[in-house]
């Protein structure tokens, strides 16, 4: 079976646990998040007892976790910036702080598609 197809049966069986019990897809992300990371701290903490794969593999969520944080709180700032500011000449500044947040967006969606 593909990564794909498992992913896809994944998220099928997720959506359903969350369907049936009325959960939040928004609340599930964070934790979903957080258990990866704990998942991976625990790894780190245990080396030895975890196979050098399983080493590999925890220190790449590590890093794509920290990468999509890092995304989206650049994507934030660059619209939190965009919104404060207020004076009318800085129209460019605005329209350049908003592209680069669409640009931020673009390349999370990219790698979320990979």
């Amino acid at each position: 079976m593909s990564a794909l197809r498992v992913y896809e049966k994944i998220a099928d069986t997720t959506v359903a646990a969350l369907w049936d019990s009325h959960l939040d897809l928004d609340r599930f992300l964070p934790a979903l998040h957080e258990a990866m990371l704990e998942r991976v701290r625990e790894v780190q903490a245990n080396p030895d007892d975890w196979e050098v794969e399983d080493q590999n593999y925890a220190d790449n969520q590590e890093c794509d976790a920290r990468l999509f944080r890092e995304a989206l709180l650049s994507a934030l700032a660059e619209l939190n910036t965009a919104i404060v500011q207020t004076l009318p000449s800085d129209d460019q500044i605005i329209v350049g702080h908003m592209k680069a947040a669409v640009a931020t967006l673009q390349n999370l969606k990219r790698l979320m598609e990979h």
